[in-house]
């Protein structure tokens, strides 16, 4: 109402305004990304390495692979080393949130 009848405010502004009116506040509903268009700017890979975990054994991870010619490798049952690089990230993001707390 304010931007129709022209007046400039600052959006943090106007919600500490309705805040102290008691007044509710809409909440803005976030647009849903188009994921296809990923791939029309960057190739797929061709090997995705990953360990037995339930997000990628599932059926839908399996027949997405199939279909777009991208090969699942698994590592091994108990052998972490073979995907140092996200062991790494995991175990560094892990303590980062750790340390928040």
């Amino acid at each position: 109402m304010l931007k129709i009848e022209g007046h400039i405010i600052n959006p943090k502004r106007t919600y500490q305004i309705y805040r102290e009116e008691g007044l509710q506040v809409r909440a803005k509903h976030r647009k849903k990304l188009i994921r296809p268009r990923i791939r029309l700017t960057r190739p797929l890979p061709k090997t995705i390495v990953c360990d037995n975990g339930p997000e990628f054994t599932s059926k839908a991870m399996f027949f997405w692979a199939k279909r777009t010619g991208v090969k699942l490798h698994f590592i091994q049952l108990g052998k972490p080393t073979q995907n140092a690089f996200v062991e790494s990230f995991n175990g560094k993001f892990r303590e980062y949130c750790l340390n928040l707390n």
